[in-house]
């Protein structure tokens, strides 16, 4: 599948499971030495094609769509991680929460553990700066595929568009299942 058509699908399909809301969050798809980013201003309900925005890897844009603001995050783990092929960045509701108290979300299923190993707190950087991708890669670099930025929301790193997806719902879920115990376990003792 071309990187544009591949964008656009697994954008709406992240919108339409409730993976992202608004305008928030991003995607990218790094192929032939250039990437492929969700453009600034669209929802990723509203991702067409031929509305990605294509930009090299010195970060020059290639076409008339202005890239999402977080694309020097997205070059930094592109240059760093040469394993990474597929970003996905969302604001899902529960991993969000867990970013905004502080606090890693455990790993309890044993699919998780198997797929995500651990979910770290990447400590908080400035949205949209290069010094955000730096903190992303020092803890995504060990084999672990997932994290959650502090104030800020969740990072996927992954081969594929496809993996990437199927990470941001197995993270998400795991959040969820956990934010759930601790209200549980709160409300029994």
């Amino acid at each position: 599948m071309l990187p544009r058509f591949e964008i656009s699908l697994w954008s709406q399909i992240s919108y339409l499971r409730g993976l992202a809301k608004a305008k928030g969050g991003n995607i990218s798809l790094f192929k032939d030495n250039k990437i492929y980013i969700k453009p600034s201003g669209y929802s990723f309900f509203d991702v067409l094609p031929w509305t990605i925005s294509i930009i090299d890897i010195d970060g020059t844009t290639k076409n008339n769509f202005k890239p999402s603001s977080e694309f020097p995050m997205h070059l930094e783990i592109y240059r760093k991680l040469p394993f990474v092929k597929s970003i996905f960045h969302t604001h899902s509701f529960y991993a969000t929460l867990f970013a905004f108290t502080k606090n890693s979300i455990p790993v309890l299923s044993e699919e998780a553990k198997i797929y995500l190993k651990e979910i770290p707190l990447i400590p908080f950087a400035q949205p949209g700066s290069s010094e955000l991708g730096k903190k992303v890669v020092e803890y995504l670099s060990n084999g672990i595929c997932a994290g959650i930025l502090e104030n800020h929301g969740t990072i996927v790193v992954g081969k594929t568009l496809k993996e990437c997806y199927y990470l941001s719902e197995l993270l998400e879920e795991s959040a969820k299942m956990a934010w759930f115990l601790n209200k549980c376990s709160k409300i029994n003792s």
